[in-house]
């Protein structure tokens, strides 16, 4: 059994494809295989993965003849088909540092608690040009204690923010990601990976290698951006925390950090989410007091209002009240 499973779910990522798998091959710990799904490609995708086909460490390859919809279906298809203690979900888009695969799994090794490990990242254009490092962006090294993610940090890390904003810079424990709830998993078209990590976290801790090991691709073909201009990613991070709310460890910096998630994001909410929804996460949040008397009530009046009688104006007018309670 190979110690690794590597994990290429692809669509539509001609153009990043070949560096990509070429930086899984090219790793130095070398016992591994990679598993390609693609997702219904229209471009020349396949023609490349063809050109792999003979490669020893290709244990799998699966064309979908329809696109599912959504890339974490993909990643519950690879889960359940790897075969090793580890799971690398490398993203068609990304590519890595050889070293990569060594350094995590050695991490993981130290930290036997640990259920993930995650690495700094370089932020690259399409044209590979660097622009950026995650580690600089999030400050994660002056905000991870230990540089740990524990059960106390989820609301921090993954509610009121995205402290691994890219799954290429992962390595995750098979027996870790098992754990999450894949089906529900599934449902997800943007904030799946959210909804891993915490599930991961709610039972280990999560590691950070602060070594840009990682280089994470931003491109005008991310689905990112579509999903955040449709306010999928709103109703998905709204849909994460109604779902793991009672799991969570609700210490003092973790209620600020709801608090601060749903006076930033409300409006945005009563534009994508249900509204009876809203209520009933409004209610759970007041009668756990992490929102206060003042809070909920004018939240729930706020929700009343139909979207018909309100403006950008009226709009700002309530946010500046909310945020003075």
């Amino acid at each position: 059994m190979p110690a690794v499973s590597v994990i290429i779910p692809n669509y539509n990522h001609a153009s990043f494809l070949r560096q990509r798998i070429d930086a899984v091959l090219e790793q130095t710990f070398q016992d591994f295989e990679v598993i390609i799904l693609d997702d219904c490609s229209t471009d020349h995708s396949r023609t490349i993965i063809d050109g792999y086909q003979d490669n020893a460490k290709i244990s799998t390859v699966v064309y979908n003849e329809s696109n599912s919809g959504s890339v974490f279906r993909q990643w519950v298809k690879g889960i359940k088909m790897a075969k090793g203690e580890y799971i690398w979900i490398a993203e068609s888009d990304d590519y890595a540092d050889a070293a990569f695969l060594s350094e995590t799994l050695a991490l993981l090794n130290r930290n036997s608690s640990c259920g993930a490990a995650f690495t700094n990242s370089y932020i690259v254009d399409e044209a590979s040009h660097i622009l950026d490092q995650t580690d600089k962006r999030l400050s994660l090294s002056s905000l991870l204690k230990d540089r740990l993610i524990t059960i106390k940090d989820i609301e921090t890390s993954f509610i009121n923010n995205m402290l691994i904003s890219n799954v290429s810079s992962c390595l995750f424990r098979t027996s870790s990601l098992l754990n999450v709830d894949l089906e529900e998993l599934q449902n997800y078209k943007s904030s799946g990976d959210r909804f891993a990590f915490i599930a991961i976290a709610l039972n280990n801790d999560i590691c950070y290698h602060p070594s840009p090991l990682n280089f994470f691709r931003i491109h005008h073909h991310n689905t990112t951006k579509s999903n955040m201009k449709d306010g999928t990613t709103f109703s998905e991070r709204f849909d994460v925390l109604n779902f793991y709310l009672d799991r969570l460890a609700l210490a003092a910096d973790g209620k600020r950090a709801i608090v601060k998630f749903i006076k930033f994001h409300f409006i945005i909410f009563l534009n994508v989410v249900n509204k009876q929804k809203i209520h009933v996460l409004l209610d759970r949040l007041h009668n756990k007091s992490i929102i206060n008397t003042p809070q909920h009530f004018l939240l729930t009046i706020y929700t009343k209002v139909s979207k018909e009688l309100r403006n950008k104006q009226i709009d700002r007018l309530f946010n500046f009240i909310l945020h003075k309670i």
